[in-house]
């Protein structure tokens, strides 16, 4: 586990949504839909590449969340990485705008721990190193007819 297990979106998220978001059977109504644990472990994976590809402006990832000194620090990480799991299961059955709130909330926290406005107390910051490169002086002919 990095950030979420198949258990806590089943907690966080009403299994007759799971089945329809997961379950691809058009043989079985509304009512005989099985959740498919495989499909939400594939939308954690995305949700948990995400979340890293945005924290790595600022952080070395993926993050020890058992390093990072705060509850509320590994909820928010963890928040986030749920509310991006439910939005790609939506994006899956092509209803990406129900979900697009939980995606912009996600966004918006992501942006504010890369930019530092959020800290994650006890994860390992990536190193601010300015590179700097040396060229030689550009030398152009003063004659305009070469």
């Amino acid at each position: 586990m990095r950030y979420l297990t198949v258990n806590e979106v089943k907690t966080a998220v009403p299994s007759d949504i799971l089945g329809r978001l997961t379950d691809d059977d058009v043989s079985h109504s509304i009512t005989e839909k099985v959740i498919d644990d495989a499909k939400i472990e594939t939308a954690i994976g995305w949700a948990e590449a995400y979340v890293d590809a945005q924290l790595a402006k600022r952080y070395v990832v993926p993050l020890d969340l058992e390093a990072i000194n705060s509850d509320g620090a590994r909820d928010l990480v963890k928040e986030a990485a749920l509310q991006m799991s439910v939005y790609r299961l939506y994006a899956r059955v092509e209803q990406e705008d129900v979900a697009k709130d939980k995606r912009e909330l996600a966004d918006r926290t992501l942006g504010d721990l890369a930019s530092g406005k959020i800290e994650l107390p006890g994860a390992e910051e990536r190193a601010r190193v300015r590179i700097r490169y040396k060229a030689p002086d550009a030398r152009f002919s003063q004659n305009t007819e070469e």
